[in-house]
């Protein structure tokens, strides 16, 4: 289950390690229909034009590690409404993605942002690199966090705020450390929050596989292991019920089991 994403109805062990601080989660393996699920929590997105049936170019379909959605390039987006648990503030955080850009044109992986320049982000393809950019009144990071993104090739990315730094990883290694690029950056904006364009356009042309959202800083172990193992926070449909796992607004308390034993031999 580990490197293939979990099979429908699979619930996330909020317990293990890769599931501490998660905000936000698009697997992006809804298979149909026009909302792309957030596994954690009430983030679910809309699909915008795409192929209705889907197409290999366009919506659901088939990808690397289970299923993904893919996007053609000229008007199909995700949109995600704003919400309280994607204001990312001034602590740290941690946004992980995995994709495949298909040209080298200019275009957004994900992006909160309205072109208001007040508390917004985005992450930029361009040309083989992909750059982590902020957007805010206390400051604006952007050339300094390129590392690269191959055309063609499933990329699995991270950039990380810590402190007032950014940290950028490929398949789970560091690529880029922008050192003091977010002093006082408050990323608290309300625009609504996009993968797979801008709030202008630039719209991707590829596929994506997933994403996450932490509030807090993965340290680099946890990186190399998010890359290696990027689904082993997820528990089959099975064990979901027989432990009781479910996601945390939604527990409930459960009767103890019961414990039966054989009459001691006398």
């Amino acid at each position: 289950m580990s490197n293939q994403k979990p099979p429908p109805g699979s619930q996330v062990n909020w317990m293990h390690p890769h599931a501490q601080g998660l905000v936000a989660g698009w697997l992006l393996d809804d298979g149909g229909g026009f909302r792309a699920r957030d596994f954690v929590g009430k983030n679910h997105g809309l699909l915008n034009g795409f192929a209705d049936p889907p197409t290999a170019t366009s919506g659901w379909g088939p990808g690397e590690l289970g299923a993904r959605l893919a996007y053609q390039g000229d008007d199909d987006y995700v949109v995600i409404a704003d919400k309280p648990t994607l204001h990312l503030g001034t602590g740290d955080f941690t946004i992980v993605f995995a994709a495949t850009p298909l040209t080298s044109d200019t275009a957004y992986v994900m992006a909160k942002d309205s072109f208001t320049g007040n508390g917004e982000w985005s992450i930029r393809y361009s040309a083989g690199t992909v750059w982590f950019r902020a957007d805010t009144e206390q400051a604006e990071a952007y050339t300094n966090t390129a590392m690269a993104m191959p055309q063609s090739t499933l990329t699995h990315g991270v950039y990380v705020r810590s402190g007032d730094d950014v940290l950028g990883y490929t398949d789970g290694t560091l690529a880029v450390t922008a050192a003091g690029q977010l002093v006082g950056a408050d990323f608290d904006g309300t625009a609504v929050l996009y993968i797979g364009r801008q709030a202008g356009g630039s719209y991707w042309n590829g596929s994506m596989e997933y994403f996450y959202i932490y509030n807090r800083a993965l340290a680099a172990d946890e990186v190399s292991d998010v890359f290696l193992r990027p689904f082993q926070m997820f528990v089959s449909p099975f064990w979901a019920w027989l432990s009781g796992i479910a996601a945390p607004a939604a527990r409930i308390p459960r009767h103890p089991a019961t414990i039966f034993q054989l009459p001691a031999v006398v």
